[in-house]
């Protein structure tokens, strides 16, 4: 185990090297906002201020429910969607997200809308540098590491150890404790990433399903 943590360090540290994670570090939180269609923070900011709405729900022979944009009818990422008075969030991957935060720092309830019932995220922190965070309930499960430093422009390992596959991830941050994840290779697979104000918990939302990972 200690020499597959040492290799993967290893390789998390070489892929801030790679070219195509170099490209995304260049650009700022601001300028991915901007490239998502996501409005900038305003004091009195809520999930409400800049849904989406007038579109159209589609849902993936999969399950997955994603949501379209009105005109264009590109699929939203990382949005509210204002839908018959409530608020739905869809996260990184373009899905309804479920039992997670969104990109600004709101809760996601389990049917998909805001949970007024929770606090807002209002720490920024990053997940603790090639420490372990195992799926939770799952001690032979897959584990994460992560090297993300304060600008939020890092990398990401996700390993799943009975199939000995790696799946890597360039990051940026939103703020409020929240990450959007890609890979280098496949820019169309994506993530969202939640960090627990005390760093010890993450939250990995992908695909209309959400996955615990807990600090060891």
């Amino acid at each position: 185990m200690k020499r597959i943590h040492l290799a993967l360090c290893v390789l998390l540290g070489a892929a801030l090297l790679c070219p195509a994670v170099r490209a995304q570090q260049e650009k700022t939180a601001a300028q991915r906002r901007a490239e998502l269609g996501i409005a900038e923070p305003e004091d009195d900011y809520t999930p409400a201020t800049y849904a989406l709405s007038g579109g159209s729900w589609e849902t993936l022979p999969s399950g997955e429910m994603i949501y379209n944009k009105a005109g264009s009818g590109i699929m939203a990422r990382s949005a509210w969607i204002k839908d018959r008075g409530k608020y739905y969030y869809v996260d990184e991957s373009g899905c309804l997200a479920h039992f997670t935060y969104a990109h600004d720092g709101y809760c996601v309830a389990k049917d998909g809308t805001w949970d007024r019932t929770e606090p807002r995220l209002t720490t920024n922190v990053q997940p603790y540098t090639n420490r372990i965070y195992r799926e939770a309930g799952n001690p032979e499960g897959p584990y994460m590491l992560f090297n993300i430093p304060e600008n939020g422009k890092g990398a990401a390992l996700r390993f799943f150890p009975g199939a000995e596959y790696t799946e890597l991830f360039s990051t940026d941050g939103f703020g409020w404790s929240t990450y959007a994840l890609w890979n280098p290779e496949d820019p169309e697979s994506r993530a969202s990433l939640a960090v627990s104000p005390d760093r010890k918990v993450v939250l990995l939302s992908q695909a209309g399903t959400t996955e615990k990972y807990i600090l060891e």
